[in-house]
């Protein structure tokens, strides 16, 4: 009996520590649904504005599986992290790697809408411009 109850229990504190990644968690799968589909509009677009519905929808389900295959592991790898007590080491990583700062939100709208301009990646990579050293 005692080992179920202590079973039982380390699942629970499992599942309290991940509720601190559950933020991250979401605002990064919201950032990149957000890219899917401003890529997806855009190739759109460029195919053909008629495309028939049974085509639409086929791509706009590839781009939705191929999302949350490439979220899957990094996410069970964020839930683990948690459960272990280094949650907020990698939540703050993953924002900060991904541009999930809550201040930046103003500025990731201005940079989706100068990227849908821009004919770069998903994740608006660029050749770096060559750095001027200041006097």
């Amino acid at each position: 009996m005692h080992a179920i109850i202590s079973e039982e229990v380390s699942s629970f504190e499992r599942w309290l520590s991940s509720l601190s990644v559950v933020e991250t968690i979401s605002d990064l799968r919201q950032r990149v649904d957000a890219l899917r589909q401003q890529e997806l509009a855009r190739t759109i677009r460029q195919l053909s504005p008629t495309l028939p519905d049974r085509e639409l929808a086929a791509v706009q389900e590839l781009t939705t599986r191929l999302m949350n295959k490439l979220l899957h592991t990094p996410m069970l790898r964020l839930k683990d992290a948690a459960a272990a007590g280094q949650g907020h080491v990698y939540a703050e990583a993953m924002r900060y790697l991904f541009g999930l700062e809550k201040n930046d939100e103003a500025d990731y709208d201005r940079n989706a809408s100068q990227q849908a301009c821009n004919d770069t990646d998903e994740l608006g990579s660029r050749a770096a411009a060559p750095a001027v050293a200041q006097s």
